[in-house]
């Protein structure tokens, strides 16, 4: 009787951090993508959802990476780029994009901290913003093309585990905001799982075949290759952090979009630089 009592106390205990787990990871993917996922998840699901960030990442890789290829096999590739681009744009609801810009108004004004951080709190859209989604558009449009699938789960994987490490350095410069969430709840652990987690991504990757995909460099480097590629992504953020201490004493939210964003186009730009060095 007692064996049944606590195998069924087991059981719950399991399914009950199972579902937990189950609700973290899709208000992770509510939370930065369209993706219609039919879970309800709360508010404190969300403050537990930064870790699985990477997981996100890898899956908005694999349906642009896949995207590309099948629009290939139909279009050239400058309209298999753009549509790519576009997918990607809808996929994410344009939330990075969006922070990407009303940073480069803000930052680009030249203002004292609190012009800029109500620069960036003004809907409207000004001549620096356009001048840098355009250079954002043009990099992607003509980089794509020499990305493998592999690639693009790699870069999507790295941009959003990189975000991790900032609100661990930088403090939020507003009393309110979306982006104060992001800082609060990030702690040590969620960046370190989220690493480990990253790591296993990217160990799958090497190892696992998938179709349109091409080695940068040799395999036996490409690893070393990866491992690059993620510590550019921290070294990025990284910059980013400091240079928005220095504008508005910390980070926010646009800040954040705006760093996933520079460093999605940092790493485009470095993995088609290997592989036209590698390949002539």
């Amino acid at each position: 009787m007692y064996n049944v009592f606590f195998n069924y106390q087991f059981k719950d205990i399991v399914n009950s951090k199972q579902m937990k787990i189950h609700k973290n990871i899709a208000a992770a993917f509510q939370f930065l993508t369209i993706l219609p996922l039919p879970v309800k998840t709360e508010r404190r699901h969300l403050e537990k959802s930064m870790v699985w960030f990477p997981l996100v990442g890898a899956v908005i890789g694999v349906i642009t990476g896949f995207a590309y290829q099948g629009l290939y096999a139909v279009f050239p590739a400058s309209i298999s780029s753009a549509l790519t681009i576009l997918i990607y744009i809808i996929l994410t609801r344009a939330l990075h994009l969006d922070g990407f810009m009303d940073t480069i108004d803000g930052f680009f004004s030249y203002q004292d901290r609190e012009s800029i951080l109500k620069i960036m709190k003004v809907p409207t859209l000004g001549s620096f913003a356009v001048l840098g989604v355009g250079v954002w558009f043009l990099v992607l449009f003509s980089s794509l093309p020499m990305l493998g699938s592999k690639d693009y789960i790699i870069i999507h994987t790295y941009v959003r585990t990189a975000i991790l490490l900032m609100p661990l350095l930088f403090t939020y410069p507003r009393e309110s905001g979306t982006g104060k969430f992001f800082v609060d709840h990030v702690k040590d652990k969620t960046a370190l799982l989220a690493i480990i987690l990253t790591l296993m991504i990217t160990a799958a990757l090497y190892f696992i075949d998938i179709p349109g995909s091409q080695w940068t460099v040799n395999k036996r480097l490409q690893i070393l290759v990866y491992g690059a590629f993620l510590l550019v992504s921290f070294f990025v953020s990284w910059l980013i952090g400091l240079w928005s201490k220095k504008k508005i004493g910390g980070i926010t939210g646009d800040i954040v979009g705006f760093t996933i964003e520079t460093t999605h186009l940092f790493l485009v730009l470095l993995i088609a630089l290997t592989f036209k060095i590698s390949h002539g």
